[in-house]
């Protein structure tokens, strides 16, 4: 593509961008899913997120208690140290599936792009019938100010 005027820059930029994101998503899709994308579901992190707030919930709790006889400190730290655990489980859940996501989303990159761009095609072949709409409704607004005035 010739590189003479801005315009033509920028929609070759645009067009070597797309050429790479299919190549990764090619790449992606081949060694990440042999037998087809599947979406990623992101609900996943609620759950993540929720059982790593009850974990540093139940951790300042045990610690908030550590007043106690020496017994009770003992049993109080190996509390504390499983909940540790837990958490440091939950933390590589969490990593774990913020990778899977952004794998997803490498693989999947040139499909969302291609929807957004149906999306936004749709949404403006009505726009001439939106913008009659609001010149109609703004010349009404004009006239219901002017009669008011009066």
């Amino acid at each position: 593509m010739p590189k003479t005027t801005a315009l033509e820059k920028e929609k070759r930029r645009a067009a070597i961008i797309q050429a790479e994101n299919i190549k990764y998503a090619k790449k992606a899709i081949k060694k990440h899913y042999p037998n087809g994308l599947v979406e990623f579901d992101k609900s996943i992190f609620d759950e993540l997120f929720a059982e790593k707030e009850a974990l540093e919930l139940r951790l300042k709790q045990l610690l908030d208690e550590q007043n106690g006889d020496k017994q009770k400190q003992k049993e109080l730290k190996r509390e504390i140290e499983a909940v540790k655990q837990q958490r440091l489980i939950v933390n590589s859940k969490i990593k774990d599936a913020t990778k899977q996501n952004s794998i997803y989303t490498i693989a999947a990159k040139p499909y969302l792009n291609a929807r957004k761009l149906l999306i936004q095609k749709e949404n403006y072949s009505h726009y001439k019938d939106i913008l009659e709409r609001y010149e109609k409704a703004k010349e009404h607004r004009e006239k219901e100010k002017a009669e008011a005035t009066n």
